[in-house]
């Protein structure tokens, strides 16, 4: 990663960038890394963790002087909103965003556990509020998405498995196992 962030720093500022991460990550020393290239730089990169965790980050951003925006991942309008204004932000030239996309943690309760939000029926029942979309269009993506998935299963199936032959073709060698060695 951190070559990869490296490579990009010098030319960045005149482009948007979408990096996206898992909120482990903040545990790499590459991830920061990136943080205070696109800070020094002001580059317009809009930095999206996927946290699971549910626990907030909080104004982490500040740290390298860029904000920090939470947002319910399972809210798609509201979601929508934050990535929107953290990419026209970047574009205004305006340096980098960190979107915290939180997913709510289910909560146990007496009763048990509570589900978590299902941000697709929210967005449905708002489409459908919009009369853009029905029980038709529903189904019909429905049948249009299992054709999908059902055609890709097939043809993943028909794509031979590895020749064990080559089981160690690309691990690295050690420094004693090189040739002329």
């Amino acid at each position: 990663h951190t070559r990869y962030w490296r490579d990009w720093s010098s030319d960045v500022c005149s482009s948007d960038l979408v990096a996206a991460f898992r909120d482990d990550a903040l545990a790499s020393g590459e991830i920061h890394a990136a943080f205070n290239i696109a800070s020094v730089h002001r580059a317009g990169v809009v930095f999206v963790c996927h946290n699971r965790s549910g626990l907030p980050l909080g104004d982490l951003g500040d740290g390298y002087a860029f904000p920090t925006r939470a947002v319910d991942a399972t809210d798609v309008l509201a979601l929508l909103d934050v990535l929107t204004s953290a990419i026209d932000r970047a574009r205004e030239g305006r340096g980098p965003t960190l979107v915290d996309a939180v997913f709510p943690a289910p909560r146990t309760t007496a009763a048990g556990v509570e589900p978590t939000p299902d941000g697709l029926s929210r967005l449905r029942r708002h489409l459908e509020s919009l009369g853009l979309w029905n029980a038709a269009r529903d189904h019909q993506v429905q049948a249009e998405t299992l054709t999908a998935v059902e055609g890709a299963l097939e043809t993943a199936a028909r794509i031979p498995g590895p020749d064990p032959a080559t089981l160690f073709t690309h691990l690295p060698l050690a420094p004693h196992q090189r040739p002329g060695a």
